[in-house]
């Protein structure tokens, strides 16, 4: 410099450029609003074009410079890590990139970041002269341009595009830098203490204890959201969540399969399997009461699609788990002694021992890997495979269904199959056309019950499916379920099947319709007027929906209930009278002296009457009616009125009220006659005396009857007890002393 010769070192600090710091600005949710989504995308579309711009520069460096650049200089390497942050993953891109420019833009920008971290994972030979390989390694991870955490969002945002060179760079980096592995339980903590979370959301703080064995840590007592309060927001944001966890464990054990040691050692996948049982249904119902209401059905979809997603990533991480040990073994058996291999194929077979507890997770995997596949691979490799330990794990997979297949344990599916067995089962996958025509010619094709599980094991991991394409699909693929699902999940559907509704619940034309021998009946309400499985329209005018509202809530309204009453008294009243002519002979007549009797004739006797209304029909103006009539008419029977009086003698009432309120005097038993005092009555005796003789000269029986009965019966009547009234108000304080 300057005409000055100096000499540094290929990768120093002195290389560097003094750059501007510049990080990657995330994909904006653009607005409904036309005018305000295209300022937004303007505006990114400027930030974005110069992340680009700094990346392009950074990748057009010589490699010593390059170098220098990264490991001295940290702008740089923000600038990549942020692109990771914030980049997109697979399943939220449709959301995002709405926009063709803004599509492209995206791609273009992950491009350039790829590039730059493939860049960083040569390793190449021709630089030994000053940089050599064990130097490059010691600086990666010492200066941090690769940690776990860097090469897991590699793994889950490129690994699926770009799976070859995504696995060759981890395998470069494992391989030259060992410590590596050594950091591979920090990611399994990571992957527990993150399923912790979610458990705690999704099932509470007891299902952790169930699930891990220990308490919720007390950190997890800020979060007291439960699920079934949880909006369609926040339930959404723990489902990304949930994904971006599994996702991203299941694509680097996927590309990494020596990590899955570790994952083996800590028992991740018994606890992956219960999360599944225990949290998976739980959202599934949570997720069916959002679709309840008409306003959220977009969300509904939505967080159905993610579900789905998040239960096939989950299968796929455990698949990868136990994976590893397949490979180990096709990898090593050679060298293996025959204690070891029946070692590695027992622990295989623990553990999936270990999850056949787990219903809901067993049905699933086996929907979308078939565990049959893997222990006929198990077979192969050690063939003194424990055939009682094999029947028991088939069992106990197809007892996990609702509707399981009885199938006799001698049969073929029980039994380990031989390599070509399973050649053969893999071309009758690969081969849709013709393989299901000559199932279906020979009649083997599954009806009925077998033909509904089949059915419920595709939609269980792809409810958005109707049933009509479903069983298309199965009869394409000679109803190999983990066939239909892969199928499906990879776009892989033939023409045919393609162009096919999907969401179709009945397509004319399957081959059990033109087969009527396949048609069974299982209910005495199959093709009747309301069965949808037959009939295309149906009267809904018909179909009552929830519960009816005349029926009575309780005993209580039952029991009021006079519907039938009413509708009886209308049947009365239409009637009118009813011949009831009665018989002197009836059940209780006491015929001992009817010689003594003269009998009259039968017309006097037999005299009709006008029909009376039972009172238990009547309303209840009928009957207090009735009562008035009646005592009016017991009041005229005592006293019947002159026919030709206009007017009562007011003397003779008066003497009639006198009359009777002498009788009624009288009959309470201690009454005074007019113009007597004492208690005596008009004919001059005495009733009731209670005062007697003069004191010293002896009493009569009567009196002292009297006083005892006055003593008993004085309650009768008011002022009786001002003694005990006057002592309590005394004790009370009200009256002084």
């Amino acid at each position: 410099m300057n005409g000055i010769v100096q000499d540094e070192p290929a990768v120093n600090k002195w290389w560097c450029a003094n750059r501007t710091r510049v990080l990657y600005a995330p994909v904006p949710k653009l607005s409904e609003d036309s005018l305000s989504a295209r300022e937004e995308e303007e505006t990114w579309l400027k930030r974005n074009l110069r992340f680009q711009t700094e990346i392009t520069w950074l990748l057009s460096l010589e490699h010593h410079r390059f170098w220098s650049q990264i490991l001295f200089s940290a702008h740089s390497m923000d600038g990549l890590i942020s692109f990771l942050q914030e980049a997109l993953p697979y399943y939220v891109l449709p959301e995002f990139l709405v926009a063709p420019r803004l599509e492209e833009a995206y791609h273009r920008t992950a491009e350039l970041v790829f590039q730059a971290f493939m860049r960083l994972g040569v390793f190449d030979s021709k630089f030994l002269s000053y940089f050599p390989v064990q130097k490059q390694a010691e600086l990666v991870y010492e200066h941090h341009v690769f940690t776990l955490p860097i090469i897991l969002d590699l793994c889950h945002l490129f690994g699926r595009e770009n799976r070859q060179a995504i696995s060759s760079l981890v395998e470069i980096l494992f391989r030259n830098q060992p410590r590596y592995l050594t950091d591979i339980p920090q990611i399994v903590t990571f992957l527990e203490e993150a399923f912790k979370i979610l458990t705690h959301s999704f099932c509470g703080a007891a299902s952790i204890l169930s699930v891990y064995g220990e308490p919720a840590p007390l950190a997890f007592g800020n979060d007291q959201t439960r699920l079934e309060d949880m909006s369609s927001e926040q339930c959404r944001d723990k489902l990304l969540y949930l994904l971006d966890t599994v996702a991203t464990g299941a694509a680097f054990l996927d590309l990494c399969s020596p990590a899955s040691h570790d994952f083996r050692r800590r028992h991740f996948h018994s606890r992956l399997a219960m999360f599944y049982n225990e949290a998976i249904p739980r959202v599934e119902k949570k997720i069916e009461s959002i679709g309840c209401s008409e306003d959220q059905i977009s969300q509904y979809v939505d967080l159905k699609h993610k579900l789905s997603l998040a239960k096939m990533e989950i299968l796929r991480l455990f698949k990868s788990i136990s994976l590893s040990y397949v490979q180990s073994l096709l990898e090593n058996r050679d060298d293996m002694s025959e204690e070891e291999l029946k070692k590695s194929v027992d622990d295989y077979m623990t553990m999936l021992t270990d999850c056949l507890s787990e219903q809901t997770f067993v049905r699933d995997y086996n929907a979308v890997y078939g565990i049959d596949n893997d222990l006929d691979t198990i077979a192969q490799i050690s063939p003194d495979l424990d055939t009682i330990k094999y029947n028991y794990l088939m069992e106990s997979v197809l007892s996990s269904y609702s509707l399981p297949k009885k199938k006799d344990l001698n049969a073929t599916c029980f039994k380990p199959k031989s390599s070509s067995q399973a050649k053969t089962n893999q071309l009758l996958v690969e081969d849709g056309p013709s393989t299901s025509s000559s199932s279906s010619a020979t009649g083997n094709c599954p009806s009925g019950v077998e033909l509904d599980s089949l059915i419920s094991e595709v939609k269980d991991i792809l409810p958005d499916l109707g049933d009509g394409f479903v069983q298309r699909c199965l009869q394409h693929f000679n109803y190999q379920s983990h066939a239909v699902i892969n199928a499906v999940l990879e776009d892989s559907l033939p023409q045919e099947l393609s162009n096919l509704d999907r969401s179709a619940s009945h397509i004319t034309g399957l081959l059990n319709e033109k087969d009527p021998s396949t048609v069974k009946r299982y209910n005495v309400f199959d093709n009747d007027e309301f069965d949808i499985m037959t009939r295309d329209h149906i009267d809904t005018s018909r179909v009552h929906k929830g519960k009816r509202k005349n029926l009575p809530k309780n005993a209580f309204d039952l029991l009021n209930d006079k519907t039938e009453v009413k509708a009886l008294r209308d049947l009365y009243h239409r009637f009118g009278t009813v011949d009831t002519t009665g018989s002197m002979y009836d059940d209780e007549y006491d015929d001992t002296y009817d010689d003594d009797l003269a009998i009259e004739e039968a017309g006097e006797i037999e005299q009709r009457r006008n029909f009376v209304v039972p009172r238990v029909l009547r309303s209840n103006e009928e009957v207090e009616s009735e009562e008035v009539s009646g005592n009016e008419e017991n009041d005229t029977e005592k006293i019947p009125p002159p026919k030709n009086a206009f007017c009562e003698d007011p003397a003779a009432v008066r003497a009639r009220r006198e009359r009777q309120w002498a009788d009624r005097m009288q009959q309470r038993g201690g009454g005074r006659s007019k113009g007597k005092s004492g208690g005596s009555s008009s004919s001059g005796e005495k009733k009731f005396d209670v005062v007697g003789k003069p004191k010293g000269q002896g009493q009569d029986k009567q009196v002292t009857q009297n006083r005892d009965h006055k003593n008993t019966n004085k309650s009768a009547r008011a002022n009786h007890n001002r003694r005990s009234g006057a002592s309590h108000k005394r004790n009370q304080g009200m009256i002084p002393s």
